[in-house]
């Protein structure tokens, strides 16, 4: 019985945020959802018609599959009483066309719903939130209610999400603290999340709770590394080696069910040969049936994707769109050659929203100003421009950011047009007379080794693809420095790819970390 095919849903119990709160106003406490999936894997079973009474609601258990017969006429209720808070969706199969509504879903602001074609062909399917110990009720008819017949078969199951991190071993990337915020978000939302470290591709294809896949969950999140020339990414083996896993991959079965797949690895949006015989990591899922992905056509660091993805499923759970989130996460960085800053790239319906059973609205605007901004009007703009020089970039998804710049070099004073009118500029304000100050300065050239190949974790990334610098003018502890910024990128003889970035004041040649000066705040 093929229970994994997925269009979008219907909805019941849209979730209700205060816009721009960092608190999700509409959810209860989340005490027990935390191992929702790990609890629940396995747990399958089929019930026929025959084992309840036709005339009586039948209570559902959750992941169970239901067997039933309709008749001429006839109206078949359900009731649905979890044990935790969440996100759930009700569904039938088979080949009858089927009529189905949900009602008492509590703590949202549509209790109730109808659905007819959301599931697979004729089947209807409904996503809807409901409180722990609350009751939801489920009708099923025929869709001609008065003459239609047919077998079909029912399941309510959790809406999950999916997280994938690795620590690659010493002097490798380490990306398991990536999942803490995403997690956190992702369950205040509702889902029941799988957190998973250092596991092999094969995992993320396994069954769990029923016949649904990992793989097909509503979100999945991977951070990792990325091959290079793009069609790939890296999980672990059982043996903590490499485990690749290209777009060609068995592995890659339906998506029919994700709302988003977020691929935070480099080049993962990447065509990998141009022709089209092969596909990005991130078509790749929208190929199988994803509503909508993200990936990346570039190389970026490692903290800066987390920085990105960090913000991007904070603004998912202030009810944005994917659109919306991924030009907000690309907002928060500094330098446009940062690969976060625009690198990044939405597959498939950007008007895709994450943070309710499911919609797809037109449009959704920002509902926040980023930490280290704050609102501005024209007339700040305008005083900005006649003062200053400054250079402009595309903010991506957005509008547009004027940097202040001092020496041709750009400086971290900006100020953000936003395509709906709006302004915001950066909370680090560089007057006139640092300019001056900062004009005058006689900058040394810092001797920097700039290695041909790096070690790590026994891996040799022994080919230099390229090394890019930029100055830099920041005003950090009240002070405006001069800042050399070198981005070298790496790759190994079995396509793993690796960015190491130098960043030297250069009034005092002290190193700086770059995670501490790539974002705005």
């Amino acid at each position: 019985m093929k229970i994994y095919k997925k269009c979008k849903l219907a909805i019941a119990g849209i979730l209700c945020f205060a816009t721009g709160a960092s608190t999700l106003s509409a959810f209860p406490a989340f005490s027990t959802i935390c191992n929702a999936e790990e609890v629940q894997e396995g747990t399958y079973s089929e019930i026929q018609e025959s084992m309840y009474d036709k005339g009586t609601a039948l209570a559902m258990t959750k992941d169970t599959v239901y067997s039933k017969t309709l008749s001429a006429g006839s109206l078949h209720t359900f009731t649905f009483t979890p044990s935790y808070s969440g996100l759930f969706t009700v569904e039938t199969f088979g080949t009858t066309d089927t009529y189905g509504t949900v009602s008492g879903n509590q703590g949202t602001i549509f209790p109730s719903a109808q659905d007819d074609d959301s599931g697979e062909g004729t089947n209807f399917a409904i996503g809807f939130f409901q409180q722990a110990g609350k009751t939801t009720t489920i009708t099923v008819r025929h869709y001609n209610s008065t003459s239609g017949t047919g077998n079909y078969t029912i399941q309510v199951r959790d809406q999950r999400a999916q997280i994938y991190t690795f620590n690659y071993g010493s002097g490798d990337i380490d990306t398991t603290p990536d999942s803490s915020t995403p997690y956190s978000w992702l369950r205040s939302m509702g889902y029941a999340v799988g957190v998973h470290e250092n596991k092999p591709a094969s995992h993320l294809n396994a069954t769990i709770a029923s016949t649904f896949k990992r793989i097909n969950s509503e979100v999945v999140f991977f951070s990792g590394h990325g091959g290079y020339g793009g069609g790939s990414i890296l999980f672990m083996n059982s043996s903590g080696g490499y485990d690749w896993m290209y777009d060609t991959s068995s592995y890659f079965t339906s998506m029919s069910n994700t709302k988003v797949a977020v691929w935070s690895a480099c080049n993962s949006s990447l065509d990998p040969d141009g022709t089209g015989s092969r596909v990005s990591i991130a078509q790749k899922s929208i190929n199988l049936g994803a509503q909508s992905a993200i990936g990346w056509n570039t190389i970026t660091d490692i903290p800066a994707a987390k920085k990105w993805t960090d913000q991007f499923f904070l603004e998912l759970g202030n009810t944005m769109t994917v659109s919306a989130a991924a030009a907000s996460a690309g907002s928060v960085f500094l330098w446009p050659w940062e690969g976060s800053y625009s690198g990044w790239q939405v597959l498939g319906n950007g008007n895709t929203l994450v943070s309710y059973p499911n919609v797809n609205p037109k449009s959704a605007g920002l509902s926040s100003v980023p930490e280290g901004m704050v609102c501005t009007n024209k007339e700040d703009f305008d005083s900005f421009i006649s003062s200053f020089d400054y250079f402009t970039v595309d903010l991506k998804g957005l509008g547009k950011r004027y940097y202040k710049t001092i020496n041709g070099c750009l400086t971290n004073d900006f100020i953000d047009v936003l395509n709906d009118g709006s302004y915001r500029k950066t909370v680090n304000s560089i007057s006139k007379d640092e300019v001056i100050k900062a004009s005058s300065m006689s900058l040394s050239e810092p001797k920097v080794n700039i290695r041909d190949n790096i070690m790590s974790s026994d891996i040799l990334f022994n080919k230099r693809v390229s090394t890019k610098e930029y100055t830099v003018y920041m005003k950090r502890n009240n002070l405006v420095e001069p800042i050399k910024l070198i981005y070298s990128d790496y790759e190994s003889s079995d396509g793993i790819v690796y960015q190491d970035v130098i960043c030297i004041n250069l009034n005092t040649n002290k190193y700086i970390d770059y995670e501490d000066i790539c974002t705005v705040n």
